[in-house]
Parts: structure tokens; sequence; C-alpha cells
């Protein structure tokens, strides 16, 4: 415990005083300790202690991806191989953007976002690598850009003249931006193809992180203009219908 092995700082939030741990050396199944200014040395179970001493960093990252799911988001840009398709949500509605048109599916866009979400990250390589080249990240595979849009501003309500805009309006939050996050994938791990280099990066994140994924992760966004489009005839439900008109040559027309 002179000098300890490990000091551990915990800040609680507000006036919660912090504590300090020392981490002394591990015995068996148990390890000491010293907390604050206590003089008194204490002996608890091993965990802490293989995890502050013998574990890397790595175990203490999430090995999952957590991105925005269909309801959240309002822009999502695939490009693979140098091809981007653009897809945008109008009124609740998905559509082409960009060079394509027509509608988009729904449920495409649900799984395509889901296998972002469902990523298990295989192995961490390397915190802001030099060069991304080393991984294929400097021309990636493919990208899958996510828009969430920023929530709208909370109209405030003054309690006084003082607190109004000058023209007797009430004040306003200012407005936010949209938040992005991006799933970068580059080449493969090695000549088996098993698993690819990625990064994924979000705006509320800071770093660039290089894992690895496996290969049926990385096969779930070879996905084509066609594998997305709406293949129904109307996006109208048979219960929105009123009127229902068929028109034939030659023949008055039915109406329903």
């Amino acid at each position: 415990m002179d000098p300890p092995l490990a000091i551990i700082t915990l800040e609680g939030a507000g006036e919660n005083k912090a504590h300090i741990i020392k981490v002394g050396r591990k015995l068996g199944g148990h390890g000491y300790v010293k907390v604050n200014d206590d003089p008194h040395v204490y002996v608890i179970k091993g965990q802490l202690h293989k995890l502050v001493l013998e574990d890397g960093i790595n175990e203490w990252r999430k090995k999952s991806l957590s991105g925005p799911g269909e309801p959240k988001s309002d822009q999502v840009i695939l490009t693979r191989a140098d091809e981007a398709t653009k897809l945008l949500k109008v009124d609740g509605n998905w559509a082409f953007g960009g060079d394509q048109s027509g509608r988009v599916s729904r449920d495409a866009v649900s799984t395509l976002l889901q296998a972002v979400d469902g990523i298990y990250i295989s192995d961490f390589v390397a915190d802001e690598p030099e060069s991304l080249a080393l991984y294929g990240l400097d021309e990636p595979a493919t990208v899958v850009k996510i828009r969430v849009p920023a929530p709208k501003p909370v109209q405030a309500q003054p309690s006084d003249e003082s607190e109004t805009d000058g023209e007797g309006g009430n004040a306003q939050e200012p407005e936010l931006e949209p938040t992005f996050n991006t799933l970068t994938i580059g080449a493969p791990e090695d000549l088996k193809k098993e698993r690819y280099f990625g990064t994924f990066t979000s705006s509320q994140n800071e770093g660039l992180v290089v894992f690895t994924i496996s290969k049926s992760d990385v096969e779930k966004f070879d996905k084509s203009v066609d594998n997305l489009r709406d293949k129904r005839i109307t996006p109208l439900k048979a219960s929105d219908v009123k009127t229902f008109t068929i028109a034939m040559s030659g023949q008055e027309p039915i109406r329903l």
C-alpha cells in the first residue's frame, strides 16, 4: 500500500465528496484496499483488483453499438463502392433523395438501422490511429450515416415583462443542431475475410476507436436501391379508403 498499485477516484454529483480508493496487492481471491483517510487496511474480494490491475481497458468498453432506430431518424445515407443512396423521411414516410426517386419501405429502413444497433464488436484494435489506411478506412467499403433531428425548441414562459424578447413575445430556447451517427466499414482483417475493421462515431462521443466486426454483420448492409423500395402499389390502407372506382373503356364506371 506504500505506494498503492492503483488509485481509484469516485466523484459524485453536487456537493458529494469524492471517494478515493487505494488498491494494494491481490492475495489469492482477495485484495487489500484503503478508503479516503481511513488508516485501516481492508480485505475485499478480488474482482476490483482483477478489473484494475489485470484486465486491460478493452474489458471496460461496451462491446455493442447503440444506434438510433427508425422512429428517431429522419435521414439515412448508405454508401457502398462510392455509390450513395439517400433516404429521407418526410411527414413520417420514407422516400429516396438524390439521383433515385420513389417510395422507400419503412420496414427496410428499420431493418437497416437495426443492423447497426445490433452489431457486436469482436475486438478493439486501436484508439485514435495515426493512419486509417492500414485498416482500409481511408476509402471505406461501406458507410452508413444516420441523422437524428434536433428536438424542437421549447417556448419559454416568462415570469415578467423583463424576460420577453423586447417586442412583447415570449423568449425562445436557441435551436439545437441535428446529431449524426456514422458506421464506417473498411478492409477485412485478413485473407479469410471473416472479420472487418470498422469505426462508429456519434455527435455525443469524442475520439475514434477502430474495432472488428463479423462478416455476417457486414453483409447486412449489402442493399441495393431495389432492396429498399416500397413494393406496395399504394401506401393506402384498406381501412382508409372511402371511395373505390373502377373505370373500363366503353363501360360505365363502377363505384363502391
